[in-house]
């Protein structure tokens, strides 16, 4: 499994410098990928997109390190994306023998309360993660995860916001 994503310039400077930060996750005490990993001044002219294909990019890749070997040359994090104009970004998800898995925005900031619609473990042999990513160099965030076990249901009418569902 690998992705790619696109950056895109929709602002109005004819190039914008785009910096990405490859963020590498833990799982168990095993770092994801490789640390310190950044492409800095990317040029992107207006109304053109750049693209990075995590496939291709085998300096993302873990180290292998003992008790930590099954993550040795893979990657599985977060990118933060910064640009001196607007941007978008569209991350698409690949599995080697299908065209395509997932597709999804990128977004512009985080937030300190978020709803994940579908989790899954062991539905029809599929799993899902829950990424997080801290982008903040000095501040440390706390993040406490609640999960509603299917089978429980909160009904939500037309037009309705539910603050909380327990």
């Amino acid at each position: 499994y690998y992705t790619e994503f696109y950056v895109m310039n929709t602002g109005v400077a004819t190039d914008n410098n785009v910096d990405i930060t490859y963020i590498p996750g833990v799982v168990d005490g095993c770092t994801t990928g490789a640390t310190g990993q950044t492409e800095l001044n990317v040029s992107v002219p207006q109304f053109a997109s750049i693209n990075r294909n995590q496939e291709a990019q085998t300096a993302l890749g873990a180290a292998s390190v003992s008790g930590c070997e099954g993550y040795a040359g893979r990657f599985s994090g977060s990118a933060i994306i910064t640009s001196d104009e607007p941007i978008v970004a569209v991350v698409n998800q690949h599995a080697p023998t299908y065209t395509k898995l997932a597709t999804y925005n990128g977004f512009k900031s985080g937030d300190q309360e978020i709803l994940v619609p579908q989790y899954m473990r062991g539905y029809y042999g599929y799993y899902s993660n829950i990424g997080i990513t801290n982008p903040s160099d000095t501040q440390t965030a706390t993040v406490d995860i609640i999960y509603t076990p299917s089978g429980t249901s909160n009904v939500v009418g037309p037009g309705e916001t539910v603050e909380t569902i327990t």
